[in-house]
C-alpha cells in the first residue's frame, strides 16, 4: 500500500514521503520505465540513503508479470501527512494516466498536513 513513511524537511515542506508498504490485498499504482544501469544509479542518488531499492513482481497494463525495481523507506516511520503540494503531484500522475478511479478516491482520501 502506499503510505508516507518518512518526512524529508528539506523536500515537500517537511511532510511525509511516499513509500511502497506491503500489505496482503492491497495495492499500488505507478508507472513502469525502461532504465540502464546509469539511470539505476542516478535513481539510488536521488533517493538517499533512507531507501533501497527492492526487485518486486508487478503487474503491467496487460496483466503480465514483470519483475520491477521500487524504492521502500529503510526504518519507517509512523505515518506523518504529506504536504498538499506532493500529494497533488502524485493524484495528477493518477488523473493523467488514467488510474482506476477507486485508487484515484483513496489518494483524494489522504489526509495532508495543515
Amino acid at each position: 500500500m502506499l503510505d508516507f513513511t518518512i518526512s524529508a524537511p528539506e523536500r515537500w515542506q517537511g511532510g511525509g514521503c511516499a513509500d511502497v508498504v506491503r500489505r496482503t490485498g492491497s495495492e499500488v499504482w505507478g508507472l513502469l520505465y525502461s532504465v540502464t544501469e546509469a539511470d539505476l544509479k542516478s535513481l539510488d542518488e536521488a533517493e538517499g540513503p533512507r531507501y533501497r531499492r527492492t526487485p518486486l513482481s508487478v503487474k503491467d497494463e496487460n496483466g503480465g508479470n514483470v519483475m520491477a525495481q521500487v524504492y521502500e523507506v529503510i526504518g519507517k516511520a509512523p505515518s506523518k501527512p504529506p504536504s498538499a503540494t506532493y500529494l497533488n503531484r502524485i493524484k495528477s500522475a493518477a488523473a493523467d494516466y488514467s488510474f482506476p478511479v477507486a485508487y484515484r478516491s483513496f489518494l483524494d482520501s489522504i489526509p495532508t498536513q495543515i
